[in-house]
This record gives C-alpha cells, sequence and structure tokens, in this order.
C-alpha cells in the first residue's frame, strides 16, 4: 500500500510533461490500477518477459540518449538552464526479490548503473524489498542506493542491515 500512496502522490503532484513512469510489478499487481495514468508509460508484470526485454532495451537508449542530451551536465543543471523540456523518469520495482528471481542477474547491471548514474540523467529507481542480501537487493546494487526508508523490522539487528549501518544507538 505504501507504493501505490508514494505513486499515486506524484501523479497528483506532477504532470506528465513533468514526470513519466514505468511500473514493474513482481508483487500483488496492485501497480496495474496506474496502467491508465497518463504519466504511466507501461506497467509490466511477472509473467510478461518479452515486454521486460522490450522497457530495459529502452531504459539502455534513454539513459544515452540523456547522456548526450545533458553533455556532461546533470538533469538539474538542465532543468534550471532551459525549464523542464523532458520530464523526469521514475522506474518503480515492486517486489524486488520476486524479480530478480524471474530474470537472475540478467539485467543486474543495467541496474547498477541506473543506481549509479540515473539520478543525473533525470532517471529515478523506487524498488520495494525486505531487505538488502543475496535473496533481495545484492550488495552491490545496495552500494549505490542512496535513500532507503524502512517500515517496521522484527529487532534492531534488520534496521542496520536494511539502513547500512554498523550500529544503531537505542
Amino acid at each position: 500500500a505504501i507504493l501505490q500512496t508514494f505513486i499515486y502522490g506524484l501523479l497528483t503532484k506532477y504532470s506528465p510533461d513533468e514526470l513519466q513512469m514505468y511500473l514493474l510489478d513482481f508483487s500483488s499487481h496492485m501497480l496495474a490500477s496506474f496502467e491508465d495514468a497518463p504519466h504511466v508509460g507501461g506497467v509490466v508484470s511477472d509473467n510478461q518477459e518479452d515486454r521486460l526485454d522490450k522497457f530495459f532495451n529502452m531504459l539502455t537508449d534513454m539513459l544515452n540518449e540523456r547522456r548526450g542530451i545533458l553533455q556532461g551536465g546533470n538533469y538539474t543543471q538542465y532543468v534550471q538552464a532551459y525549464g523542464i523540456k523532458i520530464p523526469a523518469i521514475m522506474v518503480v520495482i515492486d517486489n524486488f526479490a520476486a524479480f530478480r528471481a524471474k530474470c537472475g542477474e540478467k539485467y543486474d547491471e543495467l541496474l547498477q548503473r541506473l543506481a549509479r548514474e540515473g539520478v543525473g540523467y533525470g532517471i529515478f529507481m523506487v524498488v520495494s524489498s525486505q531487505g538488502f542480501g543475496i535473496a533481495e537487493i545484492p550488495t552491490r546494487l545496495g552500494d549505490s542506493i542512496r535513500t532507503v526508508i524502512s517500515l517496521e523490522q522484527q529487532d534492531k539487528f534488520k534496521y542496520m542491515d536494511v539502513l547500512r549501518r554498523s550500529r544503531i544507538d537505542s
């Protein structure tokens, strides 16, 4: 429900000229309710492998195209200089563990690149997960994620894992 609330909030705050979204739904299929929103370029679910390949090819093209458009600058500088001529892009992956179980490591390199470079190009990634680790978000990708929001965890040690901390004050 939190992911749906987050998406709905963005849809009501920004116009389609300011924000475009691509939703990968590997969980409850609740993101399909956003499919007809003018901001949403598509919703791909876990049984649509051909659409998933097309999406990641398109994402690669978007990253490369924006590198050329921004010519060494970043998206924030571009918007300050010219206004919003190209929309921000939000890629949402609901249930990252199920996504990886279905796809394996096929898209890991591109997702790593997106986590590392995407913000500079105005392409943002949001993932939902139970945490970090082999079965969830791998360490290599987790190290590139800048902001983590954690809901209730079983104990403080799980918070340490999720928030990437070596200790948490009680």
